[in-house]
């Protein structure tokens, strides 16, 4: 537990108010006093989801204990930490009876017991585990770590061969590059067992103001110095192949995590968004993969008795940048001044030294790269004080967000390619056999069968992304099932298509008839999402009057359902950035045709003032770009295209959909009557429309409704210049009678 942990009922009740998963919170947590003692030690929110957490219990005379307690809406579970499912072999490793027989061949004498005391424990992903081996001369101590069976796989191999485990560790004052010793691995039961490390954190130490300055500043230059070793190592070749961490999972993992503040602080979570934004369009040059830690910060390294310096929890090791270490560690010392104001100065100064040890070791750094993955790691440290509920620290997340904020201003190098993408044939039939193979690897039936039998490009948009239809035989059987594949340039819109589909096709709409696209599975390093086709014709192209009129009712429904669930999308609508946007489009407007400039800039400064409205509401989630093409009406519905959902104002949604009616209704009549059928069958589902907000949202969609014309996307993809251009006056006049009332 932390300071960062007060969670109280009050405070777990506000929680419950905002995120309603979270519901039965405040009854999850145990009286604030009174024996036994409960104190918080691990929390993981997930808005709409639920929280998991994980409570350290300490009774008179017996060792200290842990009890999870998962909270999910109306639903509150509560488990010994025993019994975690996710860690099979955890009931065995914290069995006296059964540790005894397995430590025999680490003690010289015979084991008379073995008292066994959990030390650190996250459900569903480690627990750490302290054994006191009594033997008839002695009390040995040893500690297990139990891990995830995939973990444990990749870890048990590097610790038979990566010096980073069995190195004898140097106890000289000038040590700097061990770690702590694995003597064992429980294969079946998924557990390693080390001996400990007597000392404490570096970050202890550095923030210790009974060392002088020039301790602390020589210690964090060693631990630089560690850091540059640990890079140096190549594992030897191992059964289970290491994970190669990207730019882009970076970017995905963080803006998982943002979910949580996007439903805590809306403010903060604007900055924090923009800043990936950021990060996203500014990506680092490819590097030289090193072998990185993973997780590597100052409290991760042990200042032990001796002097020496041991890294723990090495189990995250990877292949990738050596900034994501770099950064993580930079960003954790950042964190560390800013809990500790009056060490802030001495703390800056560690930041500087660290660095020059790490570069006298592997020579200079990048500067560009690395204030890419500072800010990176500033931004994961921000999103999960939310994540984790560490409510205490909420108030000093702004001044993370300036720190990022510092770095991007200074990001003056020219953006690099996206990060980690490899150019892709998307319509190669080899190569894209392979890549589904690698994709659908848990999902396929038969996926060392997997083939590609033929690919048809549906849609292009040059620059950005292109949809491929593919059949493809192994996924579902013999027989060839269909697949679209989604490649975009940036690999982060593709991780969002694919978080979002993910969520939604396992919340809301988890089953028809009202549905979205099934996930089948994502390539961050390709930008490529994969997912099963949904039955229907769009509703843009639906002659029959009745079928019109059953579809239009039924994209309602859809919409309702969407604009009233709990589930958090990782990004917000933010209005200051639509009217950059539409300032965008009417100076574009106004570059193809003159004589509308004037009338297009108007619009781009008047509709903003939805955001101004008493009615509005930008933390529900919403579609972005819902209108008639995207609604496929079969026996059920299926929205496609969910790339730029988020959390916004419901009205949003409503108002572009009926507009894209309206234009629709041009040249065909009919669709006037669509409008009024989708807008009664909303208001039926219980859904509300705040008209406040409506009218201005009908502006901007007819500004970007111009822009389309104007540019030859959208409507205006076929027309000839004529009708461009009267597309363009018509738009710009509509969206003026929307803006006068």
């Amino acid at each position: 537990m932390t300071s960062a942990y007060v969670l109280d009922r009050s405070i777990a009740s506000w929680l419950a108010e905002i995120d309603p998963s979270l519901a039965q919170l405040p009854r999850a947590l145990p009286p604030a006093t009174g024996f036994p003692e409960w104190r918080l030690h691990d929390v993981c929110w997930t808005p709409g989801q639920g929280s998991r957490l994980a409570f350290r219990v300490r009774s008179a005379g017996a060792p200290a204990s842990f009890v999870g307690i998962d909270v999910n809406g109306p639903q509150r579970a509560k488990r010994d930490y025993r019994a975690d499912s996710g860690l099979p072999g955890l009931a065995a490793a914290s069995d006296p009876a059964v540790v005894a027989d397995l430590v025999r061949p680490l003690v010289a004498d015979p084991v008379r017991g073995v008292r066994i005391e959990p030390v650190r424990y996250r459900p569903g992903s480690r627990c750490v585990l302290r054994y006191d081996v009594e033997t008839p001369t002695s009390v040995t101590t040893l500690y297990a770590k139990v891990l995830l069976p995939d973990a444990f796989d990749t870890v048990a191999s590097l610790s038979a061969t990566s010096p980073w485990y069995d190195r004898t560790r140097d106890r000289t004052a000038n040590a700097s590059h061990s770690a702590s010793r694995v003597t064992a691995t429980w294969r079946d039961h998924h557990v390693l067992v080390g001996s400990g490390v007597a000392g404490r954190s570096v970050s202890a130490a550095l923030g210790d103001p009974q060392v002088p300055d020039d301790e602390r500043t020589g210690l964090a230059h060693r631990v630089g110095a560690l850091l540059a070793g640990f890079h140096a190592h190549a594992p030897t070749e191992t059964t289970t192949p290491l994970l190669t961490w990207t730019a882009a999972e970076q970017l995905t993992s963080t803006t998982s995590a943002l979910a949580a503040s996007v439903r805590a602080d809306a403010r903060v979570a604007d900055r924090l968004c923009s800043a990936v934004d950021v990060l996203a369009s500014s990506p680092p040059a490819p590097a030289v993969p090193v072998t990185c830690h993973g997780a590597f910060r100052a409290g991760q390294v042990i200042l032990d008795d001796g002097g020496g310096l041991a890294v723990l929890d090495v189990d995250g090791i990877s292949r990738g940048d050596a900034g994501r270490d770099l950064g993580s560690v930079l960003a954790h010392l950042r964190w560390q001044g800013l809990r500790l104001p009056h060490q802030r100065r001495t703390l800056r100064g560690a930041e500087d030294a660290l660095l020059a040890g790490y570069e006298a070791r592997a020579g200079n750094v990048d500067a560009d790269q690395l204030r890419w993955w500072r800010a990176a790691g500033l931004l994961q440290l921000a999103a999960r004080r939310y994540r984790r509920l560490e409510v205490a620290a909420w108030p000093l997340v702004p001044m993370l967000a300036d720190a990022v904020d510092e770095l991007l201003a200074d990001l003056t190098g020219s953006p690099g390619p996206s990060p980690g993408h490899n150019a892709t044939d998307s319509l190669d039939l080899d190569e894209m056999s392979a890549v589904l193979r690698a994709a659908l690897a848990d999902t396929a039936s038969r996926p060392r069968e997997l083939q590609v039998e033929s690919a048809v490009e549906l849609a292009s948009a040059s620059g950005r992304r292109s949809v491929v239809r593919y059949a493809v035989r192994g996924l579902d059987g013999a027989d060839a099932s269909p697949v679209i594949g989604k490649v975009f340039t940036e690999p982060r819109r593709a991780m969002l298509l694919h978080q979002h589909l993910r969520l939604l096709s396992s919340g809301p709409f988890a089953h028809e008839p009202a549905c979205v696209p099934e996930p089948l599975g994502h390539l961050p390093e390709r930008g490529l999402v994969l997912y099963r086709p949904c039955a229907g014709d769009p509703l843009d192209q639906i002659g029959d009057p009745a079928e019109a009129t059953r579809g239009a009712a039924l994209a309602a429904r859809w919409l309702a359902r969407l604009h009233g669930s709990d589930i958090v999308l990782p990004r917000r609508l933010l209005l200051h950035q639509e009217a950059n946007s539409t300032c965008d489009w009417a100076r574009m407007v106004g570059q193809v045709h003159p004589p509308v400039a004037g009338r297009a800039r108007r619009l781009a400064e008047g509709w903003l003032v939805a955001g101004r409205s008493p009615g509005f509401d930008g933390n529900r989630p919403i579609h972005k770009d819902f209108h008639a093409g995207h609604v496929l009406v079969g026996p059920g519905v299926c929205v496609i295209d969910l790339d730029e959902a988020r959390q916004g104002d419901p009205a949003f949604d409503v108002a572009h959909f009926c507009t894209y009616l309206e234009l629709n209704a041009s040249t065909d009549p009919s669709r006037y009557a669509l409008r009024q059928v989708f807008l009664d069958e909303y208001a039926a589902a219980g859904a509300k429309v705040d008209e406040e907000t409506f009218g201005p949202y009908c502006v901007y969609t007819w500004l970007k409704i111009a822009k389309q014309w104007a540019s030859g996307s959208g409507p205006g993809r076929t027309a000839s210049p004529a009708r461009r251009r009267d597309g363009v006056v018509q738009a710009i006049t509509k969206g003026e009678a929307w803006l006068s009332g």
